[in-house]
């Protein structure tokens, strides 16, 4: 979806980035994957701003999942960055 918002009943697909760049948001701007507020009613912020805040609320997402996941037995988690990936993820099949 890249910084595309998600279709959420009768609202239109606006690029994100359109609703809360330089403008003074009129209401809550929420993220639609994570329900996170991103910019506050009356708040204005910027491309840096915006951008830096979506980062943070994503890395947060990722932290809780990797939280809930990590009890669960049934997931292996391997490292993104190791030689082997694939490797290991194919002797996990087995």
């Amino acid at each position: 979806m890249g910084d595309r918002a998600a279709a959420r009943g009768e609202q239109l697909d606006v690029p994100l980035r359109n609703l809360i760049t330089g403008r003074m948001a009129r209401e809550n701007i929420v993220n639609p994957i994570t329900d996170q507020v991103i910019v506050r009613e009356n708040e204005i912020i910027d491309e840096a701003e915006a951008r830096a805040r979506t980062i943070q609320a994503t890395r947060r997402f990722a932290r809780r999942q990797d939280a809930w996941f990590r009890k669960d037995p049934r997931i292996s988690w391997l490292r993104f960055d190791a030689d082997d990936l694939v490797e290991q993820a194919l002797d996990r099949l087995d």
